[in-house]
């Protein structure tokens, strides 16, 4: 048995998150098996995970577990499995593949909740960047509008070809953007993301890089948008709906042109649009927001930027008007609970997630 972190791979106190068990049957016949997991300081409070095993076949399993209040300076959690056979009523204590009775590690406390990212790179390597990454684009985008906000760079890449299946994986993470397409063939973790949402998550979509049929799987028949088709824009302004504190829109050219999907949507709150199509909108979803943007990344980046070069986070700061300085997608937390349109500047805008 392996024991490995899951999900934003990072924890909080008093919250559940989940590790990822990997169980091994070299045998020729099936095993029913017992892992149970508790603090190394405190054995009293434990989590169990029963698994059957097929002969000869190795599987992997989320198992959930519910952190306690961290102690003053701690960095993480120390935790201990056993491997237990489920089929003896004394559930006698099995020994790893090295020989050991429990299995130890430590899970790295986080000081925040997450903000995570569905981004797997696909054909990441030809010819073309063979000496050269290609920028990652959402990447770099979601990081410049967390550094112009003021709130951390850091982000958790959920980049398992299976997604955790189980909404405690989700826990430790306020805010999700997924910009590929597991999600539509990977049933168990919409499942667990759907409740996540609608329990309070924010979820942000990019449909320039997302089927739409992701959405579908998600919200059902409230789902109201319908794809017209796809172009490529070398000049675009973002004009914001709402005109309060928000300028007059901001225009740039670019000499590589900027994908975006024009759609038809309804029963929901559009924040900007490009050339009268709708480029960000949001939908409420039971105690959650769900944020859906058409214009590519870098239709909405500051030309050049990297993450990189959005150098180093300063502690918050206030400013007059209470809203971003940078002008892209956010993370911001606006008092009232609405998404935050922004304020005049030479950016493109700013669409941020209430928390």
């Amino acid at each position: 048995m392996n024991l490995s972190p899951a999900g934003a791979t990072a924890y909080l106190p008093e919250r559940w998150g989940t590790v990822q068990l990997q169980f091994t049957n070299l045998e020729e016949e099936p095993r029913e098996l017992l892992a149970v997991t508790f603090m190394a300081k405190d054995r009293t409070l434990q989590f169990g995970r029963k698994a059957w095993v097929p002969a000869r076949t190795r599987l992997t399993l989320d198992h959930p577990i519910r952190f306690p209040p961290a102690e003053e300076g701690a960095k993480g959690y120390d935790i201990l499995t056993l491997l237990l056979d489920a089929r003896q009523k004394d559930e006698a204590i099995l020994r790893g593949g090295l020989g050991e009775l429990q299995l130890g590690g430590r899970l790295r406390l986080a000081e925040e909740p997450a903000t995570a990212i569905l981004n797997l790179r696909e054909n990441l390597w030809d010819e073309s960047t063979l000496y050269e990454l290609p920028v990652d684009f959402p990447y770099e985008l979601v990081v410049a509008a967390k550094s112009s906000e003021m709130i951390g760079r850091s982000m958790a890449q959920l980049n398992d070809s299976i997604l955790p299946a189980t909404p405690e994986a989700y826990d430790s993470i306020d805010q999700i953007i997924v910009a590929d397409n597991r999600l539509a063939h990977d049933g168990p973790a919409m499942t667990a993301i759907r409740r996540w949402l609608f329990g309070g998550g924010h979820l942000w979509v990019m449909l320039d890089r997302v089927d739409p049929r992701v959405l579908e799987l998600l919200l059902g028949e409230e789902f109201r948008c319908q794809v017209v088709d796809r172009v490529e824009l070398t000049t675009v302004r973002i004009e914001p709906t709402s005109r309060k504190g928000s300028g007059d829109g901001s225009q740039r050219d670019y000499d590589q042109a900027v994908g975006m999907v024009r759609v038809l949507t309804s029963d929901v709150e559009v924040a900007y649009t490009v050339d009268g199509w709708p480029a960000a909108f949001w939908k409420p979803c039971g105690k959650g927001k769900l944020l859906m943007t058409t214009l590519a990344a870098e239709g909405w980046m500051r030309q050049g930027i990297t993450a990189e070069e959005a150098g180093p986070i300063s502690p918050p700061r206030t400013s007059p008007g209470g809203g971003p300085g940078m002008g892209r997608p956010g993370f911001g937390r606006p008092k009232s609970g609405r998404p935050s349109l922004g304020r005049p500047g030479s950016a493109a805008g700013s669409l941020n997630i209430p928390t």
